[in-house]
């Protein structure tokens, strides 16, 4: 008796411990839950099995209101179902032609930290690989500062991904005719200002994610020191 009291505790206490952890929790028999936390700029990725014959589908809603991104992938890396809005909360439904394995990932675009309570009607959730959206680069918040020599330009590149719709706003501190120009992975030119001013403020949106260039042209007869940002903001 004294040994099954002990064991009690102990079962109890590491159910505690799976709960805080955001460990699967099962709601039913085809319904599992747990928690995913992602710090800004954060990505986790997970994978689960998921039966064929019947729709697949995973829903999520976050408590921070962040801008939050998730892609399903097979394990060829085909995307079979993704939630791109401008939320932190969605629904995807997919149909596995069989029972597969299939990796889900999670992209936090705000600025804050954002809990994600998920469900869904897989089988299992194996481990978690997580880690910034883009090593090194920072997707929120881009902010520029460079003197452009008079009849000169400047550039600066920014990864982006597809689907986003930025502000970008432009500001320099002397009264020269200053022009902003973004170019698309490709070099296509997507979006301008030209305005007689030193001031830019457009919005443009993503069609691909790559590398773009942000480009400030001074027309005026003398340099001029301009500060450029750029926010992902709500599509218009």
């Amino acid at each position: 008796m004294n040994n099954r009291k002990s064991i009690v505790p102990r079962i109890i206490v590491s159910l505690l411990t799976l709960l805080s952890a955001g460990e699967v929790l099962h709601a039913g028999d085809d319904t599992a839950s747990f928690k995913v936390i992602l710090q800004p700029g954060e990505r986790k990725i997970y994978n689960f099995v998921f039966r064929g014959g019947k729709a697949a589908w995973l829903d999520f809603v976050g408590t921070r209101r962040t801008d939050v991104d998730v892609f399903v992938r097979t394990k060829a890396g085909e995307i079979v179902a993704a939630e791109t809005t401008f939320a932190d909360f969605g629904k995807l439904t997919w149909d596995p032609p069989a029972t597969l394995f299939y990796s889900v990932e999670f992209r936090n675009l705000g600025f804050v930290r954002n809990t994600l309570a998920v469900k869904h009607n897989g089988d299992e959730k194996i481990g978690a690989l997580g880690g910034p959206i883009i090593p090194g680069v920072p997707l929120l918040n881009f902010s520029k500062t460079a003197v452009v020599p008079a009849n000169g330009k400047q550039s600066f590149t920014v990864i982006l991904l597809a689907g986003k719709t930025l502000r970008a706003q432009m500001v320099g501190s002397n009264k020269t005719d200053v022009d902003l120009f973004i170019f698309d992975p490709s070099g296509r030119q997507i979006a301008s200002d030209e305005g007689r001013s030193s001031r830019a403020d457009l919005a443009f949106r993503t069609t691909t994610s790559g590398t773009y260039r942000f480009e400030i042209r001074n027309l005026g007869n003398s340099p001029n020191n301009v500060s450029l940002t750029a926010n992902y903001i709500a599509p218009r």
